[in-house]
């Protein structure tokens, strides 16, 4: 045994040598050390008998309450002959590593729960098109699980012509490597059609080479929808203005600094007003009142005035 495992397990090298592990008694270890005693005398057995490397973990007590893992790999010894004559152990200390992937596991968890959180399509796609991360919201449009959509490819869940034009349009971004807007109506496998606009870009790996593309997807199928209502309703709305059979117009009331009325713009006028005034509208709309071909008396103006 060397200093450094008599330090660790508090335990003089005197007291050690010449022992199986079961034969030190609980008098000679400090209480706060954990008794491996008894798996350490198997591993002996079992490399004994097969002469197999076992490799375990191994927990003891550090500074100021903290926990100290090691990585303990246990080899048989053999003779000149090729005999096994018996077993060594080499304990390597990898508590900042378990630190680091403890760390790691609880970042992981959170940039997890984020991205599940979002109710965008978040992804991200190999080279070849197959899925390395999948959120919770893409995955249900697919009627999958994340877990079940990883390292497959779109042509395992979308009709042939969608899934070969997506990797299309994945390729073109891995080739041009920059930033990429798409934007179009899909219909996922979940049955449903959905307007999404798409932002793709490449990333590359740790040689500096592309590896694939991470993408973000919105459903914006609301939003066309509200589009679309305003439209027609722009549209009626302009037919009526359009066919009323009296004159209108549509004005501006710019005022002074206090808020004051002070004079007007001709924003629109329908068929009917050109027709009663002869006026055209392309050569009236937009002036002021000083630069248009009509002058109303300046009690007229006051009454629209009054009405703004």
């Amino acid at each position: 045994v060397n200093s450094w495992i008599c330090q660790l397990k508090g335990i003089l090298p005197e007291v050690m040598l010449g022992k199986t592990p079961r034969q030190l008694t609980a008098s000679d270890q400090p209480a706060a050390q954990p008794d491996y005693s008894n798996q350490g005398e198997d591993h002996h057995q079992s490399i004994m008998q097969t002469g197999r490397t076992v490799e375990v973990e191994e927990e003891y007590p550090g500074p100021n309450g903290t926990k100290r893992h090691l990585r303990v790999v246990k080899t048989p010894i053999f003779d000149a002959s090729g005999k096994i004559t018996g077993s060594q152990a080499i304990l390597f200390d990898v508590t900042e590593l378990k630190s680091t992937q403890e760390r790691y596991r609880s970042e992981h968890a959170l940039l997890r729960a984020l991205v599940d959180l979002a109710p965008d399509y978040i992804f991200i796609k190999d080279v070849d098109g197959r899925y390395l991360v999948v959120n919770a919201a893409l995955a249900q449009c697919y009627g999958q699980t994340p877990a079940a959509m990883l390292g497959r490819t779109d042509a395992n869940f979308l009709p042939p012509e969608l899934a070969a034009r997506c990797q299309a349009t994945e390729r073109q971004v891995q080739a041009a490597n920059s930033f990429c807007t798409i934007k179009g109506s899909v219909v996922f496998p979940d049955g449903q059609s959905r307007v999404v606009v798409t932002n793709m870009v490449a990333f590359r790996n740790a040689q500096g080479q592309v590896a694939g593309v991470v993408g973000i997807g919105r459903d914006i199928s609301a939003y066309k929808q509200v589009e679309e209502s305003l439209r027609h309703r722009e549209e009626q709305y302009r037919s009526l203005f359009e066919h009323m059979l009296g004159g209108l117009m549509l004005l501006e009331v710019c005022c002074d600094g206090n808020g004051n009325p002070m004079d007007h713009r001709l924003l629109e006028v329908n068929s009917g007003f050109e027709q009663l005034t002869g006026l055209k509208r392309s050569e009236e709309i937009g002036r002021r009142s000083a630069d248009l071909s009509f002058q109303w008396p300046p009690e007229v103006a006051q009454r629209y005035y009054r009405v703004a």
